[in-house]
């Protein structure tokens, strides 16, 4: 379509279906690191002896005593409105790892905070 409007070289239309080309050759090329990367985890395989990839935790504000229940999953698969956390979110990565019964510093903007673990499931 872009052709049809004349010489290329001061065509609008042309350099901005070049720029939208661009800019989606680049979201596949993402895309396909991603999908390299990826790693299905069985959940059989799942323990709940330290925190890990894939195990929902309950933990407990030290402070002020409010508990709360996350999934750990990885980045892609963020949905706080579902209490899926990334493992690299400052709770996340502060848990990994971690058995039952741990107590956690978070660094958070307002300072670092405390979680206490209470549970780990699959």
């Amino acid at each position: 379509v872009a052709l049809s409007f004349g010489d290329l070289s001061e065509n609008s239309e042309y350099d901005e279906a070049k720029n939208e080309q661009g800019k989606i050759e680049a979201r596949i090329a993402e895309l396909k690191a991603i999908l390299s990367r990826v790693e299905i985890l069985d959940s059989e395989s799942l323990t709940t002896e330290k925190v890990q990839l894939g195990n929902k935790i309950t933990i407990k504000n030290v402070a002020t005593g409010d508990t709360a229940t996350w999934t750990i999953v990885g980045s892609q698969e963020v949905n706080v409105k579902e209490h899926k956390i990334s493992d690299e979110s400052p709770v996340g990565l502060a848990c990994m790892g971690h058995p039952t019964g741990d107590i956690v510093d978070v660094d958070a903007p307002n300072g670092s905070v405390q979680f206490e673990i209470l549970d780990i499931s699959k």
